[in-house]
């Protein structure tokens, strides 16, 4: 029994607090712990909810509403860190192998055909991460034509991609959607939708973009192999 004036703990029968002199029939008990809440909860890791979006494809291209943590992580492993290792493994086998010629040639590109797949299926869940930050996708659209700048662009979207996929979104409704942490939260009634063209417009010119250059490097160092080979 805790006394009800100045809080002592009161141990036996005594009748009066021996601190302040309360009749301990004043004195109520301590009060209980609120119980913990109770509802729907989401998973911790939604691999199955990421599948189900790769498998119907729209909803994993979809730059529309937001995605929290754990979806972002998930396709990360499903998706970006395959296509990655499997790159990583050709330009391996290119430095062990290299033959010249053909050889040469197909595994460096499929080398960076790999990486730079990973990269674009990065680029929606990373819109609807800075969804559910509540910031514009535009800023994905700079990060995504910075990466034509040598080291420093591809250096930032790293960078980025990291830091946005920590830091954690909020339980409550924005002007992208619902919040993912919800899972019987009402829609919202208008969310705002981003011109999902102009990003694609931008990725689209990425990719041709490291195409040519993949093609440019490619055919001077065959054009250097055969030089050698000639003279």
């Amino acid at each position: 029994m805790v006394c009800s004036k100045c809080g002592k703990q009161l141990e036996g029968d005594v009748k009066f607090c021996p601190s302040c002199g309360t009749s301990v029939e004043a004195s109520a008990p301590a009060p209980a712990p609120a119980p913990e809440p109770t509802g729907p909860r989401i998973s911790a890791a939604p691999f199955g909810e990421v599948i189900k979006k790769l498998i119907r494809v729209e909803p994993f291209l979809s730059l529309d509403g937001r995605s929290r943590r754990g979806e972002y992580w998930c396709t990360v492993l499903l998706t970006s860190l395959p296509l990655t290792l499997a790159g990583a493994i050709a330009m391996v086998v290119t430095v062990l192998c290299s033959r010249g010629g053909v050889f040469t040639a197909f595994f460096l590109g499929l080398a960076q055909t790999l990486v730079m797949a990973s990269t674009v299926s990065m680029y929606p869940v990373f819109v609807r991460r800075l969804h559910d930050l509540g910031i514009t996708s535009w800023l994905a659209v700079g990060l995504i034509a910075g990466q034509t700048l040598p080291y420093l662009g591809p250096f930032a979207m790293f960078v980025a991609l990291i830091v946005f996929g920590c830091i954690p979104g909020r339980p409550t409704e924005n002007a992208y959607g619902a919040s993912p942490l919800v899972p019987d939260a009402t829609p919202v009634a208008e969310p705002r939708r981003e011109r999902a063209w102009i990003i694609w417009a931008v990725v689209f010119v990425q990719v041709i973009f490291g195409v040519c250059w993949n093609v440019c490097v490619t055919a001077q160092g065959m054009s250097r192999m055969l030089y050698s080979i000639r003279y």
